[in-house]
């Protein structure tokens, strides 16, 4: 078994979303239809690479599957989320 592969999604913790569609690492807010993308985050804000999820498994102090706008998704690094919708 390889260890999941992780990336700290370098979040900004100061604002508001005023909805509740906005991006995990930027905290904005994301119009309907606005292009965005899914990021899977383990505890302490660590993106987790999608390859990895299904062999490491949900934990218990996993945040969950999370939206991330497309400009955060680049900075992030698109190989680190999926367009594809979750299933929770």
């Amino acid at each position: 078994m390889v260890p999941a592969r992780y990336q700290f999604v370098d979040y900004d913790a100061r604002r508001d979303p005023k909805t509740d569609r906005w991006c995990c690492k930027c905290q904005k807010d994301l119009m309907p239809g606005q292009p965005h993308r899914h990021v899977y985050l383990a505890a302490e804000m660590c993106a987790v690479h999608p390859e990895d999820i299904a062999e490491r498994g949900p934990q218990p102090d996993d945040y969950g599957w999370h939206l991330l706008g497309m400009d955060c998704a680049k900075k992030l690094g698109l190989e680190w989320s999926t367009d594809i919708e979750p299933k929770a």
